[in-house]
């Protein structure tokens, strides 16, 4: 059986997101851009599989 490794993110460190509301983008695609923080990302990833290559 295979698994794959899930690593989409949507990145907008605090820096970037000021930079693009100094420039007048704060919102891409109609939506206010995220609020991101490492933690918060490391506490959505999936649980890995159970099996040998978790433990």
């Amino acid at each position: 059986m295979t698994h794959r490794v899930y690593v989409h993110q949507h990145i907008v460190p605090p820096f970037y997101r000021d930079l693009l509301a100094k420039a007048g983008s704060a919102e891409a695609g109609g939506r206010a851009l995220p609020d991101w923080k490492p933690e918060a990302a490391l506490g959505v990833r999936p649980k890995p599989p159970p099996g040998p290559a978790a433990q």
